[in-house]
């Protein structure tokens, strides 16, 4: 997968092939994701640390990579390897900005689809609540392999939406970011 870069770094550090040999599939995706955030956040030398832990597992492991990785990851991560050791930077990226929340109050909406339904029919809503005029791009828009984003509004700026009711934690924000990222290389 990553051949054509694998002679230019040194994949022979004992505890780091040991390391790819206990590893599980489930870890490669998040790994995948830390590398996206960290050239989200422009720091390219971070990125590149974590990306050495995927080659490792790809040079030593292999199957880890296949079973852990949608081929959508995979193909970014070979872009990557480009970037990484051929002649190109990545481009650095503004991280997203959130706002405050609207005051709170009782929804009438039992289930995110009728929510989304709701909003899309009243961008309005939207509006206000980013305090600049927005359309409705698109519902449930896909952003990467196996992802979908709720709402994909757009005034001045691009935003990716994702619902929740009655349930938020710092994931939401991570899967958001991801969309953000997505949206804007595309």
């Amino acid at each position: 997968m990553y051949n054509l870069y694998m002679d230019k770094i040194d994949l022979t550090n004992p505890s780091m092939i040991s390391q790819a040999h206990v590893m599980f599939a489930s870890e490669m995706e998040p790994l995948f994701w830390k590398v996206e955030d960290a050239l989200h956040d422009g720091k390219k030398e971070q990125a590149k640390g974590i990306f050495v832990i995927l080659l490792y597992a790809a040079k030593h492991n292999p199957q880890l990579i296949l079973d852990g990785l949608q081929p959508g990851h995979r193909k970014r991560l070979q872009e990557l390897s480009f970037e990484f050791f051929g002649s190109h930077v990545p481009k650095s990226v503004e991280p997203i900005e959130i706002r405050q929340p609207i005051a709170p109050r009782q929804l009438p909406f039992k289930k995110e689809g009728d929510l989304q339904k709701h909003l899309a029919a009243q961008p309005e809503i939207l509006s206000r609540a980013l305090e600049e005029k927005v359309r409705v791009e698109g519902i449930e828009v896909e952003v990467g392999p196996e992802y979908r984003c709720d709402i994909v509004a757009e005034g001045d700026t691009v935003y990716a939406i994702e619902l929740k009711i009655g349930q938020t934690n710092h994931a939401v924000v991570s899967q958001c970011n991801k969309y953000c990222y997505y949206l804007r290389r595309k």
